[in-house]
């Protein structure tokens, strides 16, 4: 497993030693803000509380740790954290024992009871902690507990967490308010006889994490870029089901990438109609690239279509022929092999059909024509990219494809508050894919909306049927860019340097799209107005978890609070760029 939070260190030439770049470093000397990378799974976890891992696409994503300060664990504050000295502990009752390098509640189904710990512990208002615990003891049943203050007013673990196993769990909380003491709780409801705690340690994480407590609201994790399913399997009934006057075998002959994993396609009647075809989730007016790879076996034409149009390819001579829309190219694999690709824009239904075909530009089939089939693929934008395998929708290759959140409906986080206070610059950089054009839509935003005090955002897109980024900073007043064209499905990395010290608008919100400056058109003028930051929380995919929600992914997001040098901008950019897939 790589390294969860440090820069990668590779040896070059003589011994040398090369530092890749790191976001890292653009946080040192207090610098605040936030970096979060979904391709790192060790940051990641499926419940707010950081209690359940992710390890896997397909899992939500319920915390996101922030690596601007390497989420690194400081020091121990609970002093007898392996009870090994029972004078630093102080049972309210009898209920709780420690004794033995262990405390043991032994109260279950009756009573509710408090352990103190009689070492002043400081826990800090606004700061995240990792609560690391080992249980043993439960025989059947479960334990229940809760993190308290010293006067047991506040619960930092947000409610009671239930315990049905020995062994070491952690817990990801903010703490929202300070204490000099902690008490751990036993709680009536646990059905164990008894059940003990081995060790109980608290550290703090530092970072500004994002969370999303709400399930149905967590972003998934995904990896997924072809949209069919099923791409090996022809004879699978989302293919068959459809077919009209023609068969699919299963793996009848060696695909491209070895396996005897290539169907035998055959048409089985005379006529016009000799296809199979499969109806994937399209959008009318969109570009989407259809590719499939083919292998001749007595017939020298095949075709790619919709309802509407045909992309013709001579699988003998290996050339394209008629294309009714869009473009389309052949290649050579090796071993009769050829991958047949076409681009274009496509009906909502029907999004992809392969076709026996008699000859260029000729639907017709005289019945028996046939061709070895493997490995078709549908994806957004004017690029086949490299092929990827899928079956069921979350059954799908992932080496070599990069990972992003998937963000629909009501997916979003938010950050604790972070105090900018300090600057009056900002730097954002986010590896983005926007799916819609059809709203306003949240990429990140500081404080609750745009007018907020000291505020900022980044929307994609910025208005409704707009293929735009927008860009707005505020402190007395709104200015705001809205940069074109970038019309949905697509996918960028966009940054944006804002500075409440410029004079006018161009001085203070500077966009880049894909490392270049895109063509600009003024929202609000503003200026914005002079001072600082503010004090506030970060909303990421949603405005204030509440509207203008993002239909997208993101691969990528650091938010630094400064100006960021020449080199630094560009490393950035590039490192965000290798993340998202672009190429600057």
């Amino acid at each position: 497993m790589k390294p969860a939070f440090f820069p990668v260190i590779m040896g070059g030439r003589r011994g040398s030693v090369t530092q890749v770049f790191s976001p890292a470093s653009l946080f040192t000397s207090g610098v605040q803000g936030a970096w979060y990378d979904p391709s790192d799974y060790t940051s990641l976890f499926q419940d707010s509380a950081g209690t359940t891992a992710v390890t896997a696409v397909e899992q939500p994503v319920g915390l996101m740790l922030d690596k601007s300060q390497g989420a690194t664990a400081g020091a121990e504050l609970v002093p007898d954290s392996s009870f090994d000295t029972p004078a630093s502990w102080t049972p309210e009752t009898a209920d709780w024992v420690v004794s033995g390098g262990k405390a043991t509640y032994t109260k279950p189904g009756a009573g509710v009871q408090y352990l103190q710990s009689n070492d002043n512990i400081s826990i800090v208002s606004g700061t995240w902690y990792r609560l690391t615990f080992t249980i043993s003891g439960i025989a059947s049943g479960n334990a229940i507990f809760g993190l308290f203050n010293k006067t047991a007013s506040t619960n930092y673990l947000g409610g009671y967490q239930t315990i049905s196993a020995n062994g070491t769990s952690s817990i990801y909380f903010l703490a929202t308010s300070s204490t000099t003491g902690i008490r751990i709780y036993g709680n009536a409801g646990g059905t164990a006889t008894s059940w003990s705690f081995d060790s109980f340690s608290i550290k703090a994480i530092a970072g500004n994490h994002a969370t999303q407590a709400t399930t149905a609201s967590r972003p998934v994790l995904r990896a997924r870029y072809n949209l069919l399913t099923y791409s090996e399997q022809f004879n699978n009934s989302v293919w068959t089901t459809s077919a009209i006057n023609a068969t699919a075998t299963a793996n009848q002959a060696t695909a491209p990438d070895g396996t005897v994993t290539a169907d035998l396609m055959q048409a089985t009647a005379a006529g016009a109609n000799s296809f199979l075809y499969i109806n994937p989730s399209a959008t009318s007016g969109v570009t989407y690239t259809t590719s499939i790879y083919v292998k001749r076996v007595n017939a020298d034409w095949f075709a790619l279509s919709n309802s509407a149009y045909f992309a013709y390819f001579n699988i003998s001579a290996g050339t394209v022929g008629s294309v009714g829309e869009g473009s389309a190219s052949i290649t050579d694999v090796g071993s009769g092999w050829w991958r047949i690709v076409w681009s274009g824009q496509t009906n909502v239904s029907n999004a992809i059909r392969v076709r026996a075909v008699t000859a260029n530009n000729n639907p017709n089939v005289s019945g028996g024509e046939q061709y070895y089939i493997w490995g078709a693929d549908l994806r957004t934008g004017s690029s086949a990219g490299t092929y990827q395998r899928i079956a069921a929708a979350t059954d799908y290759a992932t080496a070599g494809f990069l990972p992003y959140l998937d963000l629909i409906t009501d997916d979003s986080y938010s950050t604790n508050s972070i105090d900018f206070t300090a600057t009056d610059k900002m730097f954002v950089c986010a590896g983005v894919t926007k799916n819609s054009d059809s709203g306003t839509a949240t990429v990140l935003e500081a404080g609750t909306n745009a007018y907020s005090s000291a505020g900022f955002n980044l929307f994609a897109p910025r208005d409704a049927t707009a293929a735009t980024y927008g860009f707005s900073l505020y402190q007395t007043a709104l200015a705001s860019y809205s940069a074109a064209t970038f019309a949905a499905p697509i996918t960028s990395v966009v940054s944006c340097a804002y500075d409440y010290a410029g004079a006018t608008i161009a001085d203070e919100i500077k966009p880049r799209i894909n490392g270049v400056i895109p063509s600009l058109t003024i929202q609000n003028a503003g200026p914005a107005g002079t001072g600082n930051f503010g004090n506030y929380s970060l909303y990421i995919g949603r405005r204030n978890y509440a509207s203008l929600p993002l239909n997208g992914r993101i691969y990528s997001l650091i938010v630094c609070g400064k100006t960021l040098s020449a080199s630094e901008l560009a490393s950035t950019e590039s490192f965000v760029a290798t993340k998202t897939g672009v190429t600057l």
